[in-house]
Formats: C-alpha cells, sequence, structure tokens
C-alpha cells in the first residue's frame, strides 16, 4: 500500500493478484510502509520496555503505547497510497497539507493517550 517512490529501498510488487487487489501497476516502485511501519513499531517496543523498568503508576507503559503508535501510525500515512478522495478529513494542495481520515483518528488516539496518562498520573499521585 506504499506510495510510488524512486529511492534505492523501493519495493516493487510482481504478482498480478496484488495489482488486481490495489489497483497499483505491476513493476511499480513503492515504498515500503509495512517495513517502516515494522521498524518503528520495534523501535516502539525498545521505548516501551524502558518505560516498563522505569514506571512510576499503572497504565503508564500502555498510555505511552497509544500515544507512541498514534504518532507511528500517523506518520506512516503519508507514505500510504491506498486512500482515495472519500478518506480525507482535510484535503490541502500537498500531501503534508492533508489529512486523512486514519491520521484523524491518530490524532484522537494521541489527545486519548496524553489524557488517559495525564488522568492516571494524577490518580497516583493522590493516592500518595
Amino acid at each position: 500500500y506504499g506510495s510510488e517512490c524512486a529511492a534505492p529501498w523501493a519495493v516493487i510488487f510482481r504478482d498480478r493478484y496484488a495489482a488486481e487487489l490495489t489497483g497499483v501497476r505491476l513493476d511499480t516502485p513503492l515504498h515500503p510502509v509495512q517495513l517502516y511501519e515494522s521498524a518503528l513499531n520495534f523501535l516502539n517496543f525498545g521505548i516501551l520496555f524502558l518505560i516498563l523498568k522505569r514506571k512510576r503508576f499503572d497504565g503508564q507503559v500502555f498510555a505511552f503505547y497509544i500515544i507512541n503508535y498514534s504518532i507511528i501510525r500517523f506518520f506512516t500515512e503519508y507514505f500510504r497510497g491506498d486512500h482515495s478522495e472519500k478518506f480525507y478529513f482535510i484535503r490541502g494542495s500537498s500531501a503534508l497539507s492533508s489529512l486523512s481520515l486514519p491520521q484523524l483518528f491518530c490524532v484522537l488516539g494521541l489527545i486519548a493517550g496524553t489524557v488517559l496518562f495525564i488522568v492516571l498520573k494524577r490518580r497516583k499521585v493522590a493516592d500518595s
């Protein structure tokens, strides 16, 4: 589901089924969004593991997961090529000035994770 890409690490799918499923021409170099997201989620795991060792209250790691994943997904959405015009919440003149529906959910996830973090942290302080 990556958008077209001229980078040396671009992936090329040659399976006819993939072309039928996505509508992308065969032999088109694409951003390897799945690899980007996998690498960033592996980094997220490392961050969460460090937070787990230093956690100060219950739910802290989960709140950070929601925050981190929302950020990761928000940025990887820029490299996906599977959004039609109907999936944009805000359509600007460029990809960076546009906000797709999945990115809107990422913003909501970021807000929810931040609110959860603040509420749980305050609850821990009140319990002390």
